[in-house]
C-alpha cells in the first residue's frame, strides 16, 4: 500500500523521494475494548524551507497520494522538518537537524515512515537512519 502511495506523490513531482525506514503495515486492531492504535507517525523532510518554489507542490502531492491510498488527514499525524539547504550549508543544517531530532525523538513515538524531498534531505535521512529512525 505504501508503495503505491509514493509511486502517485513521485509521479506528480519527480524531485519527492520515499524512504520507508519501518513498516506500517501492522495486524489489525486487537479488540475493541483495548484503547485504539496510536495513527501512524509520518515525518516529511524538505531539502528547502516552506517559501520555496517547489514545497507546496510536494505537500498536496503527498497529501493526495495518501488520501488516495485511504489514509485521510486525520489518518496520520505529520512532522515536517526543513534543512533549508539553499540557503545554509548542509553540514552545519545537518548537524543542528540532527540534534533537533534527536531532542523530540527522546519524548515521542519514533516515526513510522520517513519521506525525503529533493538529495540533501535523502542524503540526511539515510546517513541518520540507524541514529535517528
Amino acid at each position: 500500500m505504501w508503495y503505491s502511495v509514493f509511486r502517485r506523490i513521485a509521479g506528480r513531482q519527480s524531485i519527492l523521494v520515499a524512504v520507508l525506514l519501518a513498516g506500517l503495515s501492522g495486524p489489525a486492531a486487537a479488540a475493541a475494548s483495548l484503547p485504539p492504535a496510536p495513527v501512524p507517525r509520518l515525518l516529511f523532510i524538505s531539502s528547502y524551507n516552506p517559501a520555496f518554489r517547489s514545497y507546496a507542490a510536494q505537500m498536496e502531492g503527498l497529501v493526495d497520494g495518501l488520501r488516495e491510498s485511504g489514509f485521510p488527514e486525520n489518518g496520520y499525524s505529520l512532522d515536517t522538518e526543513f534543512l533549508d539547504s539553499k540557503r545554509f550549508p548542509y553540514r552545519q543544517r545537518a548537524a543542528q537537524m540532527r540534534r533537533d531530532l534527536g531532542y523530540k525523538l527522546i519524548t515521542l513515538r519514533p516515526y513510522d515512515l520517513v519521506v525525503a524531498a529533493d538529495d540533501n534531505a535523502l542524503r540526511f535521512a539515510l546517513d541518520n537512519a540507524e541514529s535517528l529512525f
